[in-house]
C-alpha cells in the first residue's frame, strides 16, 4: 500500500514521444526551466540494464588528478537549433526547479544519440539519465 501511495503522490510522467520521467528530489524557488532558458545541470548516464556509463557534476568521475567532478556542470541552451542534449532529456527539463532532480528514461528511444565529437561518441538511446538543475537563466531578447 506504501507503494501504492508513493506512486500517486508522485507519480511517473510520460510524456508525447515516449520519454518517461519521475521526480527524485523536489526543487526550489520560483523559476521553473522553459524553452527560452538556459541551464546548468549536472547528470549521471545509465544503461537500461542500470550498468553506469557516464556523469558530469555528480562526483561519480575523477580528474587525471584524482579530483573529483562535483563542481562542473553542463550548460543546456534550452530550444537551441543545435541541442546540447537529446530531445528527451530536453524536454523532460522543462518545468523543472533549481535543485530538483528528475530520473528520465529513455527506454526505447527509437534513434542513436550523436554524442559531442570525439570525446563522446554515438551511443544507443536507450539509458536512464538522473538529471538535476544547477541554475536557471534566461537568454538574452
Amino acid at each position: 500500500a506504501k507503494v501504492e501511495q508513493a506512486d500517486i503522490e508522485n507519480p511517473t510522467i510520460r510524456l508525447n514521444d515516449g520519454v518517461r520521467y519521475k521526480k527524485i528530489k523536489t526543487g526550489f524557488g520560483d523559476d521553473v526551466v522553459s524553452l527560452d532558458s538556459i541551464v546548468d545541470i549536472t547528470y549521471s548516464i545509465s544503461q537500461s540494464n542500470g550498468a553506469y556509463m557516464y556523469s558530469l557534476g555528480r562526483g561519480l568521475e575523477k580528474g587525471a588528478d584524482g579530483s573529483s567532478d562535483e563542481a562542473a556542470s553542463y550548460k543546456v541552451r534550452m530550444g537551441a537549433a543545435e541541442r546540447d542534449v537529446p530531445v528527451g532529456i530536453e524536454n523532460s527539463l522543462v518545468g523543472m526547479k533549481r535543485g530538483e532532480l528528475r530520473r528520465v528514461s529513455l527506454i526505447g528511444y527509437q534513434q542513436v544519440l550523436n554524442g559531442n565529437g570525439s570525446t563522446q561518441p554515438p551511443f544507443p538511446a536507450s539509458t536512464i539519465w538522473d538529471v538535476e538543475v544547477a541554475r536557471i537563466n534566461k537568454r538574452k531578447q
